[in-house]
């Protein structure tokens, strides 16, 4: 790829859910603090409104919703979708992957549209062609998983046929946790089967004008659930900072001055590993800047607000009380007015009743006038009531409303206090602790004013302090190689037994560092670990910044080649220090079969994933989004074929392929030789000690018959000898059942072992095993072949003890036992004896036959390993014939 000149456009595609927060953060972020850049665009696709709408940084023009058609259109465009996905209700994916790239097929012109149009935008208001994409989402997912690799795939060819350059694309995927649901953990291992299936096409594959090669040049993986990560909030703060500072997706502010990682350096870094997933580590160690200058403003509030809120609470509470007086009035008038009202109805009533002239009806007429007038009083007094208690109400409302915000803002500074006096820690941040004496000192003295992390540590005599945590603590262990991933860049000693340890050490497979007892293979070091120290120049002390032991701990622990790189802009991080470390070519998958992958999440993801494959077809299916409805490009690619031509036909065979697929390296299948040879070299040794140790009894057992003559000793003897040999026969015959299925597990370790190395084409095996490696697995081949044939002799010679010396050596026993003299078996101790001696060795007879048979079934298994050995060896000879 030609080198970036000006300018790189930038374009952030957000993929889902998940990767629509992702960058609709983003975006917020450069908003607040430096602002988006003429030369970044960013858009998410969903199909889910209601995730999209949340996304209210996003221009609206640039978010586009996944819809599902008419079922008629969704059966044309996607033939691959089973008729029970067809129908689906409701919106988004479902989780199904498969759902995912059936509405990418079904909008992909839209998409196409929408993009190229973004594309020329940009191109035509910052006059470059060259285009820089980063791709977010949750590998769990069903939308944005289910197009990680179509959408960057067909992206590159839109942007490769407008502007006849080829795009650099960046990948940034995350794990699910363990305890989501199995739905979303099976698509993460598919959709890490689909990538690392992609990666792995170096050379251009070209299938009706489309490249299928490796679009990424970097895929990071991240995980949900690593210590010292709390919830997925903080990871989305972390890959923001992480793809803003290192110029992923920066924003206006200026380039450092010293040696920085820009696009051109880090795909020199990443030349011959972009076919391997990366993650990266994060550490920073914060002071608490913001907080003390929050704190400091809230101080001053506070006293503002409790002058004010006392002065309102006196006029709302003096308010109050004269409304309540006036009510009171009121209430008292209303009781007075419904009396009058009765008292006026009685006279009504009464006058009414009589006759003469005192119930005449002008007199009538009076009284109903005065009770009309009290009622019609009375319902201003009631709505004048029911005004004062609304009234009454919404003061006693706002008197309660101060005293709650009063009550809320003292509870806010109390945490903020708590956050710059006391702070949590965690693996990845560090929080400098201000006691309040020290704050009271930077406010009163006006310290931050103009200041610098550095500088206010030394302004408060915490220059050890500042520098352990800031520079020290950088070359330390923990810092350089704790991933953001669930990840172990060395195989703990309790993974490989320890006479399988000192095997591969002696041949010089492995190293073991003498301090933690980490096994360090060589072959499965990262390819390249990048420190970048991002600060303000000022607050970097180059002397104790320890950059070369920074580097050596990676390159002694977990990678091939590592640096230590600086940001230190005038504009970034004043008052923090921040290491990332780019952990560049993972090997996620085992060191070998039998051994727990590096990779954690993979034993989860493969359990939840095997679960379904091991269930209907179609729960499988939906767990897949690559090659379905691409029937063309899969045979070209996989030289698979469909028994019949049928849409069904292609998807169950692309399922099929899909369910065999595993995730390694041609380059790591040769290095899991080793360690299962290696197991079987000890399996094997321990075996021939066990018989040859036992066959040592059976020698001793004949040699205490040398007299015929009877000797009381010789009997004593005989029966020491038999009750020393039988439970090491017993134990062989316990253990010939546990061998042959340790035997029976390596066999089928080796079986996988050499399908895998059958998969590695002529003209790939000078590179992916070196001559070097070549030579060192085929002298520990000729061992194990030479102890396996020590061991078949030791297994035929201990066979040929057992039918011949051993039942000799009983017969002259009983033979012994019955020329006792008689005199003799009237002593206790030798009657006694004797008895002993003959229900030890009626044991001996149920024993010898099964311990006989075993050893015959024990050739079985180690004849096929010795078979099997032979074949890798025969590979390795052929690597040799190549030469270098």
């Amino acid at each position: 790829m030609e080198e970036f000149k000006g300018m790189v456009n930038k374009i952030v595609v957000g993929l889902g859910g998940v990767g629509g927060m992702i960058v609709n953060e983003m975006v917020e972020e450069l908003e607040m603090s430096e602002g988006v850049p003429r030369n970044e665009e960013f858009i998410v696709i969903d199909s889910n409104q209601g995730s999209l709408d949340e996304c209210d940084r996003i221009k609206a023009e640039n978010k586009m919703l996944l819809e599902r058609p008419a079922v008629e259109m969704f059966r044309e465009v996607a033939p691959f979708l089973p008729l029970e996905f067809v129908g689906g209700t409701g919106e988004g994916a479902g989780q199904h992957r498969l759902y995912g790239k059936a509405l990418y097929c079904v909008d992909k012109s839209a998409i196409k549209t929408h993009i190229t149009g973004v594309i020329n935008d940009i191109r035509s208001r910052n006059k470059s062609d060259e285009f820089v994409f980063v791709f977010v989402g949750a590998l769990g997912g069903g939308t944005g998983s289910g197009m990680i690799v179509d959408l960057p795939l067909d992206i590159r060819k839109w942007v490769t046929d407008t502007f006849h350059k080829i795009p650099l694309m960046v990948g940034l995927g995350v794990l699910p946790s363990s305890n989501e649901v199995a739905l979303t953990i099976g698509n993460a291992m598919a959709a890490l089967k689909e990538l690392h299936f992609i990666m792995s096409h170096k050379k251009e594959v070209n299938v009706n004008e489309k490249d299928y090669s490796n679009p990424f040049k970097l895929f990071f993986l991240v995980d949900r659930t690593v210590k010292g990560v709390t919830g997925d909030r903080m990871l989305r703060e972390i890959l923001i900072r992480f793809l803003i500072d290192l110029g992923f997706v920066p924003g206006k502010k200026k380039q450092g001055k010293g040696k920085w990682l820009d696009l051109n350096d880090l795909q020199n870094r990443v030349l011959g590993l972009e076919h391997r997933f990366s993650t990266l580590g994060y550490y920073e160690v914060i002071f608490p800047e913001s907080e003390i200058l929050w704190y400091a403003e809230a101080e001053r509030l506070l006293n503002d607000i409790n002058t004010g809120i006392n002065q309102k609470l006196a006029e709302l509470e003096g308010e109050l009380l004269t409304k309540k007086d006036k009510l009171s009035q009121y209430e008292s008038r209303r009781e007075n007015l419904e009396n009058k009202i009765i008292l006026g109805n009685d006279k009504v009533r009464s006058m009414e009743s009589r006759s003469g002239w005192f119930s005449s009806k002008e007199t009538i007429r009076k009284a109903k006038s005065e009770v009309q007038t009290a009622q019609q009083t009375l319902e201003k007094v009631k709505d004048k009531i029911r005004s004062l208690k609304v009234r009454i109400e919404n003061l006693e409302r706002k008197v309660s409303n101060f005293k709650i915000y009063k009550r809320d803002f003292e509870t806010k500074m109390e945490r903020v206090h708590d956050m710059i006096t006391n702070p949590q820690q965690s693996v990845n941040v560090h929080r400098i602790g201000i006691t309040e004496e020290e704050r009271k000192r930077i406010q009163e003295e006006n310290m931050l004013l103009g200041s610098y992390f550095k500088d206010i540590m030394h302004k408060l005599d915490r220059d050890e302090e500042y520098i352990r945590y800031t520079h020290k603590e950088v070359k330390a262990l923990k810092i350089a190689t704790n991933p953001m991933l669930n990840y172990s860049h060395t195989i703990p000693p309790g993974n490989i037994e320890s006479n399988v340890r000192k095997i591969l050490k002696k041949n010089g497979l492995i190293t073991i560092d003498g301090d933690t007892g980490q096994i360090i293979n060589e072959e499965e070091k990262l390819g390249h670990a990048i420190g970048v120290f991002s600060s303000d120049e000022r607050n970097i002390e180059e002397r104790n910044l320890g950059r070369e032991k920074f580097q050596n701990i990676f390159r002694k622990y977990s990678a091939k080649e590592a640096e230590m790189l600086s940001l230190d802009s005038r504009y970034t991080r004043k008052y923090s220090t921040c290491v990332y470390s780019l952990m560049i070519g993972l090997h996620p998958w085992e060191t070998a079969p039998g051994i727990p992958p590096r990779l954690a999440d993979f034993v989860w993801l493969r359990s939840m994933y095997d679960g379904a494959k091991d269930g209907d077809e179609k729960e499988l299916m939906r767990h897949h989004s690559l090659f379905y409805g691409d029937n063309i490009a899969f045979t070209k690619i996989t030289d698979r074929f469909p028994e019949e031509e049928t849409p069904e036909a292609y998807a169950s065979t692309v399922t099929k392929f899909w369910k065999n697929y595993v995730v390694l390296d041609k380059e790591s299948r040769w290095g899991q030789v080793p360690f299962v040879v290696g197991r079987i070299m000890v399996l094997l040794k321990e075996l021939k000690d066990k018989l040859e140790d036992a066959e040592s009894g059976i020698g001793n057992l004949g040699e205490s018959l040398e007299s015929e003559e009877f000797e009381r000793h010789v009997l004593s003897q005989i029966r020491s000898d038999g009750e020393d040999l039988y439970p090491k026969l017993k134990e062989i015959n316990d253990r010939m059942a546990s061998y042959t299925k340790k035997f029976g597990d390596e066999q089928k370790y080796l079986d996988n072992v050499i399908s895998q190395l059958r998969g590695i084409k002529d003209d790939q095996l000078s590179y992916v095993l070196k001559k070097e490696g070549a030579e060192k697995n085929k002298k520990l081949i000729e061992e194990c072949l030479g102890i396996i044939a020590d061991v078949k002799d030791e297994v035929e010679t201990m066979s040929n003890v057992i039918n011949d010396d051993l039942e000799t050596h009983i017969r002259a026993i009983k033979k012994y036992l019955s020329k006792i003299p008689d005199d003799e078996l009237k002593v206790p101790t030798v009657k006694t004896k004797k008895g002993q001696i003959e229900r030890l060795f009626k044991k001996f007879d149920e024993n010898i036959k099964k311990t006989g048979k075993r050893l015959i079934e024990l050739n079985v298994p180690i004849d096929d390993i010795g078979d099997k050995i032979e074949v890798i060896n025969r590979m390795i000879k052929k690597r040799l014939d190549m030469g270098q």
